[in-house]
């Protein structure tokens, strides 16, 4: 494979912009061979040459050499490649006179049978360089000086030739020599290499710094946890003598106090006692607030870590009983880590009240997010080191590469003189932090198995064969097109009409069926866009490295789903069993793979990941929103008309079970006798509900008319989540654009509620309702039609490279334009009968989901462009402890307590590396997690 080619398949795609542009290096050496290629040599009638003798005149001490006679209008420069030597001054006063065995960098035309080289000696007087005594002389692989052809695979460089000379040895050019007497484009080609290098190095250090942080962070983190843990457990000691209600009790009222102190902010006189609880998502608030001495805590028995400020600020002082009772129950793995931050001597005796002790009932929480965060940075530390080796072997194979073209030897001399010195060429920190990492994760999360942490920590390379996957994919949709077909055709037969009663009910109800899984099919075409065009779906969606889909295997599920739904909608219509009871088989089979309990079977890990995320989505606002959330939402609300129509199938079963119940009593209207089984009954019911001449009274009873409200409710239940999920991410980042895009759900909501109310008034073109129908929906249009290219896709860029769209474009052919035909398809409505409303509203909702997949597309490119510009590859996980408040209501305390002698400690500190740090936030107030802007794009904007 192709180094190009591997590079880009390899590579990161949000640190795309910072690798080596081998692609650009490799055009400026198609330039430099292209050059090359136009130096030829006419031919001569010199005789043979004899470069011996001219080496042996040298040697005698001759300082200009005999020079050939060469045909006249013909230059020396020229003889030898024109622009390689042209106008080149001598380095030193010393100089002496090269001689060139053959010019084999520069190619030359084959000569024909009757034509001659030209004379191979040729003294160059005009280019004088400053060349060390030993290069003079002649190369041991040089051929013969009475051969007239130059060797097939020449070893000697066009600029620095070497001669044989018998007993010789040579020194290394140094690379100021070689690069001050290249032609330009040479020069061109070696300062791209150049800049290349720098910015390779700059952003390599840049991330370096930011990863040793991390590590200085997650080690301060993880020695408070063992703080945290050693509470914990003294608290599940004294919790076994209580009674089980009293253990009940305990995490209730800590909880019920968490949600008060989150709803309703600190108070600062009930903390005063209480303990100060991590903050979720790191905003530094109070919460899970309990008070410690109902579990037998000493308040000043365990203090917070401190920086090393201020525990040079305590140091010397008297030391409490607090701390020797820690020292002497502590558990033996509870040590610091080498390295970390020590617990502040003293602490509690300036807080005798203890404003901070940790919270026993948080641990759990605490050491899950400190798991992820250790995680994560471990990744951040993987892709860290893959960049610096692919770009290391970029800059190997470039010179490789112009080696080759030029002949001239200059990948030793810029690797030693320019490469090795960089930060990025050894990678020893690196190493060191990922080992550190792996001994971390070892000892606090996995009980020191390093074996199991190491099957956590690294992902590997995600190959798998899909040879099966594709196969059973294909077979299902194989197997559904003849049943669909078929199915299809018997339901248009006039005779299965009239067979049939209730054809269009089981139109209705396997259409709403349908659109779902229809649409996870066609999601899976976005996934596989996503995938061939290096969008990083994954780290968008947060998923599991290890156990996450390819898009081959998540067609599986949905290729199935349609092939039963397929072949039960054959079922239905060719009347083999009770047409009414297929569409429920159907469902009770959704249902039973969907909750399956067994990860091993159809990809459990998936389901319940699936499922996880859909049940968020009933408590949104509860927890802070991520992509995955807001995109989850989005793709239920182009799902309206499934969700709408759901009232309809229930409303339509229940209504059947109920009439045939009460046409027992009356003998004549049924030729089923009554039973004593109510399985029997249901049956019954089924069965003659499909052949009931009256079933066609189920639309008006269950119909819009009727029951608009619930339909409203149904319909709206999408945008109403995304309406407080964009109230509470404007709460978390403050960011206007979250009311405005909240503003959007809301216009949605009163247009549904127009709509059906329109509906239910009956009056198509007449009334208040349809007036204000048709104004909402104009409303709600345009809104979301500009909120699209605006803010999901970051359209329209007045000064953008591509006129109209953006600086960056992924999908260069293609161009949303059908997303605001597909929205103003209500307006089909308007001329529809109320006979055709159903149909109608069937195809609006087919374009409906497949304007949600053309949405996909650009949303998750301009996702991706977003972590692109800000080189993002990890999630910032908060981490739960903040020291930041702790160094804040210090300094409050003692105003005074910036000594000159502090800061000097500070600065000779941030000398010795470690001026990165916030020293006066305990090296954490930067890592509290902040809120990144995304500018012109990003989920921010949702």
């Amino acid at each position: 494979m192709k180094f190009a080619r591997y590079l880009q398949d390899t590579q990161t795609p949000e640190w795309k912009k910072a690798y080596i542009d081998y692609r650009a290096l490799k055009v400026q050496l198609g330039i430099i061979r292209a050059q090359d290629a136009q130096q030829t040599y006419p031919s001569t009638s010199l005789g043979p040459t004899n470069a011996n003798q001219s080496a042996a005149n040298n040697e005698g001490g001759q300082d200009h050499p005999q020079e050939p006679q060469l045909d006249s209008g013909i230059s020396t420069s020229a003889q030898v490649g024109g622009p390689w030597v042209s106008g080149t001054e001598p380095a030193t006063d010393t100089t002496r006179n090269v001689i060139i065995h053959s010019p084999a960098a520069v190619p030359v035309r084959r000569r024909t049978s009757n034509q001659e080289r030209p004379p191979l000696k040729l003294a160059l007087s005009s280019l004088q360089l400053h060349l060390p005594h030993r290069l003079v002389g002649s190369t041991s692989n040089a051929p013969s000086q009475q051969t007239p052809l130059a060797p097939r695979t020449p070893r000697a460089s066009v600029l620095f030739p070497f001669f044989r000379d018998s007993g010789a040895s040579f020194a290394p050019l140094s690379l100021r020599v070689i690069l001050a007497n290249l032609p330009p484009s040479h020069a061109t080609f070696f300062d791209m290499l150049n800049t290349e290098l720098e910015k390779v190095e700059t952003f390599y250090a840049e991330r370096e710094k930011e990863m040793h942080e991390r590590a200085q962070q997650l080690k301060e983190q993880l020695n408070e946890l063992e703080l945290h843990r050693h509470m914990f457990y003294q608290l599940s000691t004294q919790s076994r003598d209580q009674p089980w209600v009293k253990k009940a009790r305990l995490p209730a009222a800590s909880r019920l106090s968490s949600w008060m102190q989150w709803l309703y902010g600190p108070d600062t006189e009930s903390t005063s006692a209480v303990g100060m609880l991590a903050s979720e998502s790191g905003r530094g608030g109070r919460r899970g607030v309990i008070d410690t001495s109902t579990l037998g805590l000493r308040s000043g028995g365990h203090e917070r870590r401190g920086s090393q400020r201020s525990k040079s600020k305590q140091e010397g002082a008297a030391t409490d009983g607090a701390e020797k009772d820690l020292d002497a129950n502590a558990p033996s793995s509870s040590k610091p880590l080498d390295g970390a931050v020590k617990p502040s001597v003293g602490r509690s005796n300036s807080m005798k009240t203890t404003k901070n002790p940790l919270d026993p009932h948080e641990y759990l929480h605490a050491k899950r997010r400190l798991r992820r965060a250790v995680i994560e940075h471990y990744r951040g530390l993987e892709v860290l080191n893959n960049y610096r080796i692919l770009n290391v072997t970029g800059f190997r194979k470039a010179l490789k590469k112009y080696e080759k073209i030029t002949k001239n030897p200059v990948l030793d001399a810029y690797m030693k003189e320019k490469v090795e010195p960089s930060a990025f060429f050894n990678g020893t920190i690196v190493s060191t932090m990922l080992k550190e990492a792996e001994d971390l994760y070892a000892a606090k999360f996995e009980r020191g198995d390093r074996k199991k942490a190491m099957s956590r920590l690294r992902v590997g390379p995600f190959v798998k064969t899909h040879h099966f996957s594709t196969f059973r994919s294909g077979m299902w949709l194989g197997l559904a097109l003849p049943a669909l077909a078929l199915g299809t055709y018997l339901s248009f037969l006039q005779d299965t009409r009239d067979a049939l009663p209730s054809w269009d009910i089981l139109l209705f109800i396997y259409s709403v069926l349908f659109l779902p899984v229809l649409m996870a099919l066609l999601i899976g075409t976005n996934i596989t866009v996503w995938a061939h065009e290096k969008i990083n779906y994954v780290f968008i969606f947060d998923l599991n490295p290890r156990s996450r889909l390819d898009h081959h295997e998540f067609f599986e599920l949905p290729s199935f789903f349609i092939c039963a739904i397929a072949y039960a909608y054959w079922l239905s219509f060719s009347q083999i069993g009770p047409p009414m009871l297929w569409p429920l088989v159907w469902v009770g089979l959704a249902i039973m793979i969907m909750f399956n309990p067994m990860r091993s079977v159809l990809w459990g890990r998936a389901r319940f990941w699936l499922l996880k995320k859909t049940a968020k989505l009933f408590v949104s606002g509860v927890w802070k929103v991520e992509f995955m959330d807001f995109w989850l939402g989005d793709q239920f609300c182009s799902l309206v008309y499934s969700l709408s129509n759901v009232f309809f199938i229930g409303c339509f079963y229940t209504s059947s079970f109920s009439n045939f119940y009460s046409r027992l009593s009356t003998p004549q209207l049924t030729s089923f006798p009554a039973t004593k089984s109510p399985i029997e009954n249901a049956f019954q019911g089924l069965v003659s509900s499909a052949y009931d001449p009256h079933v066609q009274d189920v639309w008006p009873l269950c119909g819009v008319g009727r029951n608009w409200g619930w339909y409203f409710v149904l319909a709206t239940s999408p945008f109403m989540v995304r309406f407080v999920q964009s109230v509470r991410r404007y709460r978390d980042s403050k960011l206007p654009t979250h009311l405005i895009n909240a503003g959007k759900y809301g216009i949605g909501i009163i247009y549904y509620f127009f709509y059906y109310y329109w509906r239910h008034q009956g009056d198509p073109h007449v009334g208040p309702s349809y007036i204000l129908w048709c104004f909402t929906a104009c409303v709600y249009t345009l809104y979301s039609s500009a909120w699209d290219f605006l803010m999901d896709w970051s359209m329209f860029k007045p000064h953008a490279r591509y006129p109209l769209l953006r600086p960056e474009l992924i999908y260069k052919s293609r161009i949303p334009v059908s997303n605001v035909g597909i929205r103003f398809l209500w307006l089909t409505y308007i001329p529809a009968k109320p006979s055709a409303m159903t149909l109608q509203t069937f195809i609006v909702g087919t374009l409906e989901v497949l304007r949600r997949v053309q949405w996909n597309f650009f949303r998750l490119e301009n996702e991706h462009l977003g972590n692109v510009d800000q080189y993002r590859v990890t999630r910032e996980v908060p981490l739960p402890y903040d020291f930041s408040v702790e160094e804040e209501e210090e300094r409050e305390q003692d105003p005074n307590a910036d000594t000159e002698q502090e800061r000097d400690e500070d600065e000779n500190e941030g000398e010795e590396g470690n001026a990165g740090q916030d020293r006066r936030g305990g090296g954490l107030s930067r890592w509290v997690p902040r809120r990144v802007g995304r500018g012109r794009r990003g989920h921010a904007h949702g």
